[in-house]
């Protein structure tokens, strides 16, 4: 059937279970309670019709393949609580997950290997951004507020504060950034700016720099965490938005901590 014979369907069925309430169910209960018929009456309003669904077992999290909107035909994905409508996701993070939605609920038949074999070369070309240090597959954060309005000063603000005493002053109430968990510095990568401040710097243990919007990369001479960057940008979103077909993608189990490997 094509979209709008399921609509039309839809739409007709929708009618008779209308009338249905109007002429049956609800008039029984009005003379059960006394109420003029006049007062009497469901109007059921349309909202979307969707062709396919996909839920997550948390609620108000789903994707919806709508093709009538109102009473307009359209063809188009719309999601509910899932980390495409987020800005605390990475950009690319977001693209790609976009693209699974796609495949789950735009298609007519979920190709299964072909899925897969998008997580994994995904996840191939999310660990090339990692090391290189792109932006596009940190965390987005922002310096909202004055740090004294902070009920709890936010963990990313010593990112921040580390790239303003190792690079350059930038980070202020207003300005924003993408976030990097890090191992550390390589003091002996460093320019001679950077290699000044070491003594302070490993006075902690240091996890986070956050780099500037304005900047392309982080500098080489970070360490970045790579297996927790990953994580959060990959493995642990699909982990998340794939649990309810787990077995049917991956051919193991969802408690199988083999799948942050793939």
């Amino acid at each position: 059937m094509t979209n709008e014979e399921i609509t039309e369907l839809i739409l007709t069925e929708s009618r008779r279970l209308e009338d249905l309430l109007n002429d049956d169910l609800l008039k029984r209960f009005a003379t059960l309670h006394n109420v003029p018929d006049e007062h009497n009456r469901f109007i059921l309003k349309q909202e979307v019709v969707a062709r396919w669904a996909y839920f997550l077992s948390v609620k108000k999290r789903y994707a919806l393949h709508i093709t009538n909107e109102e009473g307009v035909n359209v063809d188009k994905l719309d999601t509910k609580g899932l980390i495409t409508k987020r800005s605390d996701y990475p950009p690319l993070t977001k693209e790609r997950v976009t693209e699974i939605l796609y495949m789950l609920v735009m298609e007519e038949k979920t190709n299964f290997k072909q899925l897969r074999k998008f997580i994994e070369t995904t996840r191939e070309e999310l660990l090339t951004h990692v090391r290189n240090g792109d932006p596009v597959i940190a965390r987005p954060v922002t310096f909202s507020r004055e740090r004294e309005a902070y009920k709890k000063v936010p963990y990313y603000l010593a990112g921040m504060d580390l790239w303003n005493l190792l690079e350059y002053e930038y980070f202020v109430p207003g300005t924003k950034g993408y976030l990097f968990k890090i191992q550390g510095v390589d003091w002996s990568r460093a320019p001679d700016s950077v290699k000044k401040h070491e003594a302070k710097v490993t006075k902690n243990k240091i996890q986070y720099v956050v780099l500037p919007g304005e900047e392309d990369k982080l500098p080489p001479y970070f360490i970045i965490n790579i297996d927790a960057m990953i994580e959060f940008c990959w493995d642990a979103r699909c982990v998340e938005l794939l649990e309810p077909i787990h077995s049917r993608i991956m051919g193991r189990r969802i408690d199988d901590t083999s799948i942050l490997t793939f």
